[in-house]
């Protein structure tokens, strides 16, 4: 039986996800270049100003 919290997702997705966390709170995303600002011309906005924005 699986856990309410996956119901309805793929299973291959399952360990992948959790992969991707383990790694960014392990601190392997805590550094960041100037590469995205450089592509996009101007300062990455945080996740959280852009799902903010995209609710309101």
């Amino acid at each position: 039986m699986r856990s309410p919290c996956t119901a309805g997702v793929p299973g291959w997705q399952i360990p992948i996800v959790v992969s991707t966390y383990s790694v960014i709170a392990a601190g392997f995303m805590a550094e960041t270049g100037g590469d995205l600002a450089g592509l996009l011309g101007r300062a990455p906005r945080s996740a959280l100003d852009v799902i903010a924005t995209a609710v309101a």
